[in-house]
């Protein structure tokens, strides 16, 4: 059963139950390190004088430096309300600058919210968080930052599931190679509509999900362990055995690179996918404790400047509504001497669908060409460290690379007519007969690494691999 939780104001019918909450333990103090000893001196109010208590934190207008949570800040305005279910479940508060919906250097949010842990699970923190959204345009807010630690997977679901789109990462002070989430919520506007599948200035791209190959993207598109072991050993020539890195996995789909990454680098790895679909279905894997998934575009990465080691790029560039765009946001959160390393098919790479399905206005318009990616990272300020074809094998043999294709879980797949599809199903099954069906099936890739300005150590390869 599904309990309704009102917002109120601290009141003394609730007051009981908030020094209850004090009394064992809880706190508003939302931070992993509390340091504000705020459980405390709210026992200590509360028994002093509660009704100066409840004044001091009522009034959608008060004025305040130093927040609910303890935190000081310079004259701001914070209302609170109080979590209930008939008795006190927890706090939220809303905070903003006096004069405008900004905040203050130091804030890291518009919104801190805490329930008490024995009403936890309970849909309660998700129906606070959607009532102060609704209430937001009194306060002349039409969307709220919220934050949360990386680690906190609870909160973060319920951001999400309350409509929170990435916003920005950034380090947390006091544990290094961790993150504080940022989030954006968006007061409801009627009439409002979403954007379509059409970037900015860019061209239309692909939308996984609009098709159902999240399900299936594993199995069609599984990596033998040879070829799993080719790709590592290409990217272990650009991450620094000595210290553990942060590797961006960009269009990450369902994880199959970022499970790799994590497994062979350690560190932290980061997933991005613009596809709910694709990211649902990543998160559904067993994760080793050092993969982030989030939703969210190539073209307005979600992370701080110079954070990150490395940026992996597996087909995905023929993806990207605005590659210009793209190319900037990789620079701007590479550190420098920071790697970007793309795998990618290009038109002039050989792949076998393309000898047996209607493909070719797909390659022609959607592919790029080798020199294409090239100029687009270089005029993003990338230094060429190396383009090679690397020959891959992508099935055991003939049998298996049939029964891999028919699952239809590559892009170009998906989108043909059907009798399209068909055709070129028919023509994979009668080249079996004039073949040795037991050959590996092997297809080309197009593997470039480009350097952040101020690697100076970085050797410029060139060649063929397989």
């Amino acid at each position: 059963m599904v309990i309704t939780v009102h917002l109120v104001e601290p009141n003394n019918q609730l007051l009981p139950g908030y020094e209850r909450a004090l009394a064992a333990g809880w706190s508003p103090e939302t931070s992993p390190e509390p340091q504000h000893g705020i459980r405390e001196q709210h026992l200590l109010e509360i028994r002093a004088d509660p009704q100066a208590f409840l004044k001091r934190l009522t009034g959608s207008s008060r004025v305040v430096e130093r927040l609910l949570d303890g935190t000081q800040v310079p004259p701001m305005r914070e209302v609170v309300y109080w979590i209930s279910d008939g008795e006190f479940s927890g706090v939220i508060s809303l905070r903003r600058l006096r004069n405008s919906g900004e905040l203050p250097a130091g804030v890291s949010g518009h919104v801190s919210y805490a329930v008490v842990p024995w009403k936890s699970r309970k849909g309660y923190a998700r129906q606070a968080l959607a009532d102060l959204l609704q209430r937001a345009p009194r306060f002349g807010l039409k969307r709220l930052l919220i934050t949360t630690h990386q680690d906190n997977l609870p909160s973060r679901r319920v951001i999400e599931a309350t409509g929170g789109v990435l916003a920005g990462l950034v380090p947390y002070p006091s544990q290094p190679r961790k993150f504080r989430l940022q989030f954006w919520l968006y007061a409801p506007a009627p009439g409002e509509q979403g954007g379509g599948g059409i970037i900015a200035g860019g061209r239309a791209r692909m939308d996984y999900d609009a098709y159902d190959i999240a399900e299936i993207y594993d199995r069609a598109r599984a990596l033998l362990p040879a070829t799993a072991l080719l790709w590592q050993e290409l990217l272990a020539d650009y991450i620094d055995p000595g210290a553990p890195p942060l590797i961006l996995d960009l269009g990450c789909g369902t994880g199959r690179f970022s499970e790799l990454l994590a497994r062979r680098f350690g560190g932290q790895v980061i997933g991005i996918d613009p596809s709910e679909r694709m990211v649902q279905q990543a998160r559904r894997k067993p994760n080793p404790g050092n993969i982030s998934y989030w939703r969210a575009s190539a073209e307005a990465l979600p992370l701080s400047d110079g954070c990150a080691d490395l940026v992996f790029i597996s087909m995905v560039y023929h993806h990207l509504g605005n590659p210009a765009a793209a190319t900037r946001e990789c620079h701007r959160v590479l550190r420098d001497g920071g790697y970007v390393c793309i795998r990618n098919g290009t038109r002039e790479s050989d792949f076998p669908h393309r000898h047996f399905f209607a493909l070719q206005p797909l390659i022609d318009t959607e592919l790029p060409a080798r020199a294409e990616i090239a100029a687009a990272f270089e005029s993003a300020g990338f230094t060429p460290i190396t383009h090679q074809v690397v020959r891959q094998t992508i099935a055991p043999d003939w049998p298996s690379f049939v029964e891999k294709s028919a699952l239809r879980g590559d892009s170009f797949l998906a989108r043909l007519a059907n009798n399209e599809f068909r055709a070129g199903m028919d023509a994979l099954q009668a080249h079996g007969d004039s073949i040795d069906v037991s050959a590996p099936v092997t297809e080309e890739i197009d593997w470039f690494v480009f350097a952040r300005h101020g690697s100076q150590d970085a050797v410029s390869k060139t060649g063929n691999r397989s």
